[in-house]
């Protein structure tokens, strides 16, 4: 079953020299009646087979980080979310990377699904299986491995629950719509409420509203691949910040932009517009240390620090000090969309490890804000790296007047923003779909 001689080799996005490898089938699954005829004489068809439909072996690998491509087609969504690949070290048989087909389905490529891991033992083999479901349909022409550090340059990254459901199906669908440039939008989400997305999404593909699956994806993945701890008595707002940050170490993109459920996107949206020099700004303004402090003291903005409610201000200097800012600048932030640089995000989280916190988990325990943390690290520990953009992308409407608005199709997001963001009790009020139609008409951008 071991394949260890290479075809034809090319030059893959990065620059790299890409190995191809020729898939060996497992018992039962040979290649469909009438496959030859229509041109496929060395590819395998999983209509219908359950179980391990296609392995290989591949020896020498001598870099860190590779990115697996299932070259072939996807036929459906549908029973991907049951099948899995798998990549073994080929010493010992440890598992270094399994995940979904339905988590890492491509699309506008000529590979159907696309993965990378962490070649944890350099000169090392490793050994790849995929499972296939009854359901399940696509089609393997070939496995390429290739050495890259991340999957993609940039992606998109919405943490949502079962109760949002309803808003992420119209924010996914505002994003497909006004999107400029292609880049992946993967959804994380928590383990039982996966098979809800799963089922709306697929609706979604079938109805013709959309026409490509997001990327489906588990808070509890998430967590396992940055061997991530959460603790038990964690609210799903501190969860989420770290699966936010946490996003970071699953390597998919090198650069990402986080948005919540409750927002829509109203006008043409290219993400290279949040890049300098191909690299992710910092979504934070710089600003008078005493001054920002003092505006929250004035309003009496209430936040978290140590467990205990106290002015929002104390919690914001606990962070400059535990980063070392003495100086009278910090960055400041204040909204709901982040930008985050995935190298920078594993240096935060190395750094607070040698600060004697417990990584990400304990920078939420001491203060539970995500941006807040990345964006001081940045100002004060890699300030040559600190490009400031303003943080607010979407125009805010959160009171009872924003829903009438809203609902009328009067409100219009500012002309240098890429849409709205709704909250509480705005959020509550208004209807997704009815919303969602408005901006398709143009009567909300």
């Amino acid at each position: 079953m071991n394949v260890h001689a290479y075809g034809a080799s090319n030059v893959n996005r990065f620059g790299l020299e890409t190995k191809r490898d020729i898939i060996v089938r497992a018992i039962g699954a040979e290649l469909n009646s009438g496959a030859a005829a229509l041109g496929y004489q060395d590819c395998l068809f999983t209509n219908g087979r359950e179980g391990v439909v296609a392995q290989c072996s591949i020896s020498e690998l001598r870099e860190r980080y590779y990115v697996i491509d299932v070259v072939g087609s996807a036929f459906s969504a549908s029973g991907l979310e049951d099948c899995v690949i798998t990549i073994a070290r080929a010493s010992d048989g440890a598992i270094l990377k399994q995940q979904s087909l339905l988590s890492c389905l491509r699309t506008g490529n000529r590979a159907c699904f696309s993965a990378i891991f962490d070649n944890t033992n350099p000169n090392d083999g490793i050994k790849v299986s995929i499972t296939a479901s009854a359901a399940a349909q696509f089609r393997i022409d070939a496995i390429e491995l290739s050495n890259a550090d991340y999957l993609f340059n940039f992606a998109i990254v919405n943490k949502s629950y079962i109760k949002d459901l309803p808003w992420t199906i119209v924010l996914y669908r505002s994003w497909a719509r006004f999107s400029q440039v292609d880049c992946p939008f993967y959804i994380v989400v928590p383990n039982q409420d996966l098979p809800a997305f799963v089922e709306a999404f697929r609706s979604e593909l079938d109805a013709g509203r959309i026409a490509r699956m997001p990327n489906l994806v588990t808070e509890e993945w998430v967590f396992d691949i940055g061997a991530i701890t959460i603790p038990e008595h964690f609210s799903g707002w501190q969860t989420q910040q770290i699966v936010k940050l946490g996003f970071s170490k699953t390597r998919i993109a090198r650069q990402y932009l986080t948005v919540d459920s409750t927002m829509l996107f109203t006008k043409p949206f290219d993400f290279r517009r949040l890049l300098k020099s191909g690299i992710i700004y910092t979504a934070a303004n710089r600003t008078n240390r005493h001054d920002f402090f003092e505006y929250f003291r004035r309003v009496d903005e209430k936040g978290w620090l140590n467990g205990n409610l106290v002015n929002i201000s104390e919690s914001f200097n606990a962070i400059c000090e535990f980063m070392g800012n003495t100086t009278n600048d910090t960055n400041a932030y204040v909204s709901c969309t982040g930008m985050f640089n995935s190298e920078l995000a594993i240096e935060l989280e190395s750094y607070a490890r040698g600060r004697g916190a417990n990584g990400f988990v304990g920078l939420i325990l001491i203060a539970p804000y995500e941006f807040a943390w990345f964006g001081e690290f940045v100002f004060s520990q890699r300030r040559e790296q600190f490009i400031p953009h303003d943080p607010h992308l979407m125009t805010l409407g959160h009171s009872e007047e924003h829903a009438r608005t809203l609902s009328e199709g009067t409100m219009r997001s500012e002309d240098y923003h890429m849409g709205i963001m709704l909250q509480p009790p705005a959020s509550d009020l208004c209807d997704p779909e009815r919303i969602f139609s408005m901006v398709a008409e143009g009567q909300i951008r």
